[in-house]
């Protein structure tokens, strides 16, 4: 992420092609280490767009249209390995994408971090957190966290104690988040 920053600032520095490509293909690297990472991509994507749209406004950038196309070309690259990923793991493994449990990522980032901060995030009229309510107290679970908020992997073994299949507990898990984020 730190390489990546860096090269997104040499990007927005000198607007070079060079350094548009490896901002681009460091954001693939990083997404490819840890999914969430996609962000980077966007991110940096939006922020040379912004940047060039706002240099061509005030004057100081003549072709828009090839800059905006050394984002558009360096993204495309950059998605290409992200893409042949998850097509090998639709081949290999029956899904498509990054990971297989993203639910629980989302989980974590949203109902867990909520809760354990002191928030409060969890919509407890969600049908997804009461199913997952009654699975814990039917499987009880041991937080690690001194905020007593479970984790989704804590959650998980419950879920799966439960009768729940391995595809079942993560998206119920990311119902739940997505009903608290609703909320």
């Amino acid at each position: 992420v730190l390489v990546f920053c860096t090269f997104i600032i040499s990007a927005l520095e000198t607007l070079e092609f060079r350094w548009i490509i490896a901002a681009a293909l460091m954001g693939s690297f990083a997404t490819l280490f840890r999914s969430e990472n996609i962000a980077l991509l966007i991110i940096g994507a939006g922020a040379l767009a912004a940047d060039m749209i706002w240099r061509w406004r005030m004057g100081s950038l003549k072709n828009l249209t090839w800059n905006l196309s050394a984002v558009g070309l360096a993204s495309i690259i950059a998605v290409l390995p992200i893409l042949w990923w998850s097509a090998h793991n639709q081949r290999v493994y029956g899904f498509f994408g990054l990971s297989n449990y993203a639910g629980e990522v989302l989980y974590d980032g949203w109902v867990y971090f909520g809760d354990a901060s002191g928030l409060f995030f969890t919509d407890q009229n969600s049908q997804a957190v009461q199913q997952i309510n009654s699975a814990i107290e039917k499987y009880p679970i041991t937080t690690t966290d001194q905020s007593g908020a479970p984790t989704g992997w804590e959650i998980y073994p419950s879920l799966l104690e439960a009768g729940y299949t391995t595809e079942q507990a993560i998206n119920l898990l990311e119902t739940a988040a997505r009903d608290s984020i609703n909320k």
